[in-house]
């Protein structure tokens, strides 16, 4: 068993030849996984857009102004969940 980014049995380097297969080093040897879905998942920066679909949003209850209404809904939701 060996640690290693990627092996090609019997042969050299040949793995680096086929497009979907990962191709990169592992731990300090090389900057991550380069070819196909891999290398688009290591080069690349994840980042979660959340859009609000309804007119009401959570997040309306937490800003000022704090009415009557606002403390009523809190209340009705803390106690429901």
């Amino acid at each position: 068993e060996t640690s290693a980014g990627s092996v090609a049995i019997n042969d050299c380097v040949l793995q680096f030849s086929h497009p979907e297969l990962p191709f990169g080093g592992v731990n300090t040897s090389g900057i991550g996984k380069a070819h196909g879905k891999y290398g688009f998942i290591s080069f690349s920066n994840e980042k979660p857009v959340l859009k609000q679909k309804s007119g009401f949003a959570v997040s309306y209850l937490l800003h000022p102004p704090y009415t009557s209404f606002k403390s009523k809904l809190i209340s009705l939701m803390l106690n429901w969940f």
